[in-house]
Parts: structure tokens; C-alpha cells; sequence
């Protein structure tokens, strides 16, 4: 009852996140990497070239991270999300009418600055400063939007593409996005402060050390150079794995159809995992839960690696939606947790500028790898090297910071 009572009070501000993480699937690349193939054959790209267009536009979509994330401890919710949105409309439109290889680099950048940047991160902002008590379970909900964006969307614009050709799918996209920025235009109406979900006091929760971390305090101090290389596996990786999807698919001889049908598997299983990993961290802690969230994720690897057939690419996908999922709300609860709300802000827009940093750099080293003749298997079996790795250092964290978290 008590459940019910907080989901109606806060229906609002729980649907706007949500709908934002929804909305940035056509900046993710496991939408984006659905027009590999048609891209690659229109413009006659190898997989180094593909990939470098790519990293590209993602690199300067992180570095504008940078620069402007801190824009949403001082503009609206409201304004600066329309402001994101008008900007995404455009770049679906620009990947509609693409002009000419040249503008690629351009469209990359818009979809992925909008989309995998500021639709994501202001979802997370907005999770992570509006709710006190029931943070983990907010920001599952959030991430939510992901899972549903990855179940539906490929599915739906793979059938879109068979019809009516790549290029008009991406004004169906346009359209879509323009229909949520009505409806989240409506929701964000009134401004919401900080405040718990038990009460209506305004509150800012402080991090480590019972302190209100700054940027700059953030980036002098051991904890962030352990914990970040080790959070920036999950995008890096699990980028890479949407982004070669297509060649994975042609060495593994199935059929990109029947492949997408699984992605719903996938998102399902990230779907229920961010709900229980986020209703766990709530009770037991973030802390607890870090070291742990990576490892499915080299199962997952070296399953693929090794499989051959269908069934092992569905074990494979089931492993990823749960390191995706708990990955989303444990990723989501970090930063507040261990840095506070005060400036958060400006510490998520370096965490989330090095993501998108991340999920550039691994398709841009798969690319060469693979003209360089480093198989994808082999490929696979490295990174799962890697994750293993990041676990590691996410338990020095872990152990590392009671105190500071006592």
C-alpha cells in the first residue's frame, strides 16, 4: 500500500526519466549499429573506416560532455531537456537526408551527444537528485527505458528498413521523438526540487566522508582512478558487442532477423535484473553489489566466442541483460552514493563525457583489430580478459572505502 501510495504521488517524476532513457535508444549504438551493413554498402567503408566515422563523432560528442553537463545544475530540467530534444529531431532528420559520407562524422555526433549523452545523463540527474529514500528503485525505473527501447526498437526499425529503406526509417524516429517531447513537455510543466519520497523537505544527500564532493575533489582523490577505469568495462564492451553485431552474425552464419528476435531476451532479462539489483542496493548497499555486476558480462564473452549456433547466442544475450541491468541501477546509485547530490551535475557530465569516451575507443579498436586480422572470437576472449580485470577493481573499491562510507 505504502508503494502504491508513493507511485501515485510521484507518477510524474517517475515517468520523465523513463521516458528519457526510452528516448535515447536512437542514439545508442545498439540501434545505430542496425545500419552498418546499409551504411557501409551505400558509401563503400571497411570496417576501419566505418568504425572511425563512428569514433569520431562519438569522441566530440564526449568532449561537448564535458563542457556543457554541468548545465544542468543551473538550467531547468525542463528547458534544457527540450533544448536536447529539438537538437535530437534534427540529427534524425540530417541521418534521413544524409548528404554525403562527409556529413556522417556530423550525424554520429548529434545522435550520439543527444541520445547515448544528455538524454542518458539528465535521466540519471534528474533519478538521482529528485529521490532520497527509494533511489535505487527510481533509478531502475529509469533504466527501465532502456530495456524497452532495446526490446522494441530494433525489431520495429529492422522491419521499417525492409519496407521502406533505411533512410525514411530515421524521419519515423524524427516523428517519434517529437511526440515525446509533447509529452514530457506536459510532465516537467512545474520544476522539482531535491526532496525525499518520504517527505516534502528539500535534502541533499552528502557522499563519502559525510562530504559535498566537487569535481575537482572527485578527480583528487584514489577512489575515481580505481572505480572509473573499471565502470568504463560495461560501455566499452558492451558497445563493441552491438556495434559488430552485424559482423557476428555473417561469421556465425545466422540470419540477422532471427538475431534481432533475441534482443527482446536480452532486454527482458536487463529489464527484471535492474529492478532487483536496484530494490537490493537499496537495502544492502551499492557498495556491496560493485564487484559483482562485471562478471556475468565474461561469461558472456567466451560463450560467444565459442558458440556456434542460435541457443548459444541466446545463454549469451541472457548473461549481458543481467550485467546490463545491474550494471544500469548500480552505475545509476555510484555516484550519489559515494559523492552526493549537491554537484551532481557536474561529477555524472565527467562520468558520463568518459563513457561515451569508452564506447567510442572499443568499436574503434575492434575495427582495426578486425582489418588487421585479429578474429572477433579472439577478440571476444580478450575483453573478457579485461572485464574480469574491472571486477577487481571495483572489490579494491569496495573494500577500500567502508570508512569513508560508514
Amino acid at each position: 500500500m505504502q508503494q502504491l501510495d508513493f507511485l501515485r504521488r510521484n507518477a510524474r517524476w517517475l515517468m520523465v526519466p523513463g521516458l528519457m532513457t526510452l528516448g535515447s535508444g536512437f542514439g545508442q549504438t545498439f540501434f545505430i549499429a542496425l545500419y552498418a551493413g546499409e551504411i557501409r554498402a551505400e558509401y563503400g567503408l571497411s570496417h576501419s573506416a566505418w568504425s572511425g566515422y563512428y569514433a569520431s563523432g562519438t569522441l566530440a560528442s564526449a568532449l561537448l560532455m564535458m563542457l556543457v553537463g554541468a548545465l544542468a545544475d543551473k538550467i531547468p530540467a525542463r528547458r534544457i531537456t527540450l533544448l536536447v530534444l529539438a537538437l535530437f529531431i534534427a540529427t534524425c532528420i540530417l541521418m534521413a537526408r544524409l548528404p554525403g559520407v562527409w556529413a556522417l562524422p556530423i550525424a554520429i555526433f548529434g545522435l550520439r551527444f543527444c541520445g547515448q549523452g544528455m538524454m542518458s545523463f539528465l535521466a540519471m540527474v534528474f533519478a538521482g537528485r529528485w529521490f532520497v529514500a527509494s533511489r535505487g528503485k527510481v533509478i531502475a525505473l529509469a533504466s527501465g527505458g532502456y530495456s524497452v527501447a532495446e526490446s522494441l526498437l530494433p525489431v520495429f526499425f529492422v522491419f521499417l528498413m525492409g519496407v521502406y529503406g533505411w533512410r525514411n526509417s530515421w524521419l519515423v524516429a524524427a516523428l517519434i521523438l517529437v511526440g515525446l517531447s509533447l509529452v514530457l513537455a506536459m510532465l516537467m510543466r512545474q520544476e522539482r526540487q531535491p526532496q525525499s519520497d518520504n517527505d516534502d523537505a528539500p535534502q541533499r544527500q552528502s557522499g563519502m566522508n559525510n562530504q559535498h564532493w566537487t569535481r575537482r575533489m572527485m578527480l583528487g582523490n584514489w577512489v575515481f582512478w580505481v572505480a572509473f577505469p573499471a565502470m568504463l568495462v560495461q560501455p566499452m564492451i558492451g558497445t563493441t558487442l552491438f556495434f559488430q553485431q552485424v559482423h557476428m552474425v555473417e561469421i556465425k552464419g545466422w540470419a540477422l532477423q532471427d538475431y534481432a528476435t533475441l534482443i527482446p531476451i536480452y532486454s527482458l532479462t536487463g529489464l527484471a535484473t535492474v529492478f532487483a539489483a536496484g530494490a537490493l542496493a537499496d537495502k544492502v548497499g551499492v557498495s556491496r553489489l560493485l564487484p559483482l555486476f562485471l562478471l556475468p558480462l565474461a561469461l558472456c564473452l567466451v560463450i560467444l566466442s565459442y558458440g556456434t549456433t542460435l541457443g548459444h547466442a541466446t545463454i549469451a544475450l541472457v548473461l549481458l541483460g543481467i550485467m546490463q541491468g545491474a550494471g544500469g541501477a548500480i552505475s545509476g546509485l555510484f555516484w550519489p552514493e559515494y559523492y552526493g547530490t549537491r554537484n551532481l551535475g557536474a561529477i555524472r557530465s565527467v562520468a558520463t563525457a568518459a563513457m561515451v569516451f569508452a564506447s567510442a575507443l572499443g568499436p574503434l579498436a575492434s575495427g582495426f583489430g578486425l582489418d588487421a586480422g585479429i578474429a572477433y572470437e579472439r577478440q571476444m576472449l580478450i575483453m573478457a580478459g579485461i572485464t574480469v580485470v574491472g571486477a577487481g577493481l571495483l572489490l579494491i573499491v569496495a573494500l577500500g572505502t567502508r570508512r569513508a562510507r560508514a
